[in-house]
């Protein structure tokens, strides 16, 4: 049984998911129905949101997608790449190494959040930072964000492997190489598959 509940959902979402079951029963059965209907909803939403969709890979020398989502812009500067990837709260959530790489640096910035389009997002918005050799990872949470829950057992990581759970916002991924040619604006990138670089 606990097996088979760790294949279908993320063990990082245990927690807050028995914490609402256990809410919404007890409103069931002390307040009010239709409030409790509406927590029961959100609590299968929330399974729904952290559900496992872990996949084995075979290592490669390019830089794969971090995660599920669309290309929003592509910019150029100093000589780097900066690729900008819409992630929705409906998509998958496994943020994964794109390359084999030891994690030089993480910092992570509380804040509020804010839709990540608006001009003060990059300065208020919770914010995550990671440095993987040559790759400069931002992880900027917005207003549907579920939180975002990071590996932090592990400094080394293989290619698809998970660091972070990464529920809605926006992925900054800079990069020295230069990029796979065929990535379009609006184009659908999915974890530990779309080649980057």
């Amino acid at each position: 049984m606990i097996k088979m509940l760790k294949n279908l959902i993320l063990r990082e979402s245990y927690k807050k998911i028995l914490c609402l079951f256990i809410v919404s029963l007890l409103i069931d059965i002390f307040i009010s129905g239709f409030l409790a209907n509406l927590l029961y909803f959100y609590t299968l939403f929330t399974i729904f949101v952290f559900r496992n969709t872990a996949i084995k890979i075979k290592s490669t020398n390019n830089v794969l997608s971090p995660i599920n989502g669309e290309i929003s812009a592509i910019d150029y500067k100093n000589n780097k790449t900066i690729i900008y990837i819409d992630v929705c709260i409906f998509s998958q959530h496994t943020f994964t190494a794109p390359i084999n790489a030891n994690l030089t640096s993480l910092v992570k910035r509380s804040g509020i959040n804010l839709d990540t389009n608006t001009y003060l997002a990059k300065d208020l918005n919770t914010k995550i930072t990671f440095d993987m050799g040559n790759l400069n990872i931002i992880l900027l949470e917005d207003h549907c964000s579920m939180g975002t829950y990071i590996n932090s057992s592990n400094s080394s990581f293989k290619q698809g492997e998970k660091i972070a759970i990464f529920t809605s916002g926006k992925v900054i991924i800079t990069l020295d190489n230069k990029i796979n040619t065929s990535l379009k604006i609006g184009q659908k990138v999915y974890s530990s598959k779309t080649i980057l670089a």
